[in-house]
């Protein structure tokens, strides 16, 4: 046990199952969304609203949760944010009214949320090196990812057959089992500092907290790469966790198992792209170029997707490339902590995910409310019956976005690898 303790993949990969589960609530709603629409009676407009509160109470506390991991552990942060998503969680499967549900939700976001990827990328900088920081923080993103394809045809067929809140109610077990192993074997930093690691990290920060806070706003290396991040993103955030099904099933004709399968690829593609794309840029010392080619990748899918007709097997490999391409995004976390004081680490984290998660905040509300804007009062089964001109004017959300995210990284500095 103790070997596990001071190995740091064990910690990296146990640690990375508190985002793994985070992961899963977020984008469980593209497969819950029919079931509530249902049982709530609501729209698509209230629906995303739902799912947003997770985002409302997660950016409320996102950067000061920056700034708090740079001062005490990280170990028992995790452990305060696994149980309170595990009590959110429980309490949403209870709901009987939409407040009831969103209240559960934003308890989640507000007390989880914050801690979900920092508090991981935390941990990493301080059992890996700086040139292995960013496949460290590739594989803790690609085992978050596994839990946004867990939240998708899996989960639908959970859902299916013991209905959504005893499908909650598994997810709570499941959630427990992950607590007891990061009490068990997640560690905070190994008990020696060998030369190799980022010896600096391990330390709390001296710097107070406004003049921290004062420090990494200044930065604007960390606004470019941080909008840089939200952007290209928001394909996860919009389709991967709410609007695939929806989407595929009435613009494309797909069934909801069909798209739930499609959505999950999006997952797949982040799983494997996050990973690769951390070795590419570690080979070449970059971290620019592979995220400006990742954006592009994922630009092109998009397009595809939304302009033209695929067949059911050809649109299962654009949302891979989709999610192939977004996952470059994760280059962002290892650019931004190169490019901040490693006592700042968790303070210049905290920015760019506030940053992240501000996405979906404001941009499900908003695809939500175009999707309603154009829409005729039809409805199939109780859940509404969109035009195309409602799916063009939501989703096209997402290509003009990922555009602005080109640009953006276009215009940031390359750190080379090297710590500030």
């Amino acid at each position: 046990m103790e070997a596990l303790k001071n190995s740091r993949w064990t910690v990296l990969i146990i640690a990375a199952l508190f985002f793994h589960y985070e992961f899963f609530q977020i984008n469980m709603f593209n497969v819950l969304e029919p079931k509530l629409i249902r049982e709530f009676s609501t729209t698509a407009t209230a629906l995303s609203w739902l799912s947003a509160t997770y985002f409302y109470g997660t950016i409320l506390l996102l950067f000061p949760a920056g700034l708090i991991l740079d001062r005490v552990s990280t170990r028992k942060l995790i452990i305060f944010a696994m149980t309170m998503t595990i009590i959110g969680t429980w309490c949403f499967s209870q709901a009987s009214s939409l407040v009831m549900a969103a209240a559960g939700r934003f308890a989640v976001g507000l007390c989880a949320g914050p801690f979900a990827l920092i508090s991981v990328i935390k941990l990493a900088t301080r059992w890996f090196s700086t040139k292995e920081l960013s496949m460290a923080t590739g594989t803790a993103v690609a085992i978050g990812m596994l839990g946004g394809i867990l939240a998708q045809a899996p989960f639908l067929l959970l859902v299916e057959k013991l209905g959504w809140r005893d499908a909650l109610h598994i997810n709570v077990i499941v959630g427990l089992v992950i607590l007891i192993l990061i009490v068990a074997l997640v560690k905070d930093g190994p008990k020696e500092q060998p030369g190799k690691l980022n010896t600096s990290s391990w330390k709390y920060s001296t710097h107070g907290f406004f003049e921290g806070a004062s420090i990494v706003i200044a930065n604007c290396h960390n606004w470019k790469i941080g909008l840089f991040a939200c952007l290209t993103n928001l394909p996860i955030f919009i389709l991967g966790s709410l609007f695939a099904s929806l989407y595929l099933g009435q613009a494309h004709g797909l069934s909801s198992l069909e798209g739930s399968y499609a959505a999950t690829m999006i997952f797949v593609g982040m799983l494997i792209g996050s990973p690769i794309f951390g070795w590419i840029s570690a080979k070449c010392e970059r971290r620019r170029e592979p995220m400006m080619f990742g954006a592009i990748l994922a630009l092109l899918a998009s397009l595809i997707v939304m302009f033209t007709s695929p067949s059911y097997q050809v649109m299962l490999w654009l949302f891979f490339f989709l999610g192939l391409g977004s996952s470059s995004h994760t280059l962002a976390y290892a650019s931004v902590a190169e490019s901040n004081s490693a006592k700042l680490t968790g303070a210049a984290e905290g920015l760019a995910a506030t940053l992240i998660m501000a996405g979906g905040a404001v941009f499900q509300p908003l695809c939500g409310w175009l999707l309603d804007l154009a829409w005729d009062g039809q409805t199939i089964q109780g859940v509404p019956l969109y035009s195309d001109m409602s799916f063009y004017l939501s989703i096209g959300i997402i290509p003009v976005t990922l555009l602005m995210g080109i640009i953006l990284v276009f215009f940031s500095k390359e750190s080379y690898l090297k710590a500030h």
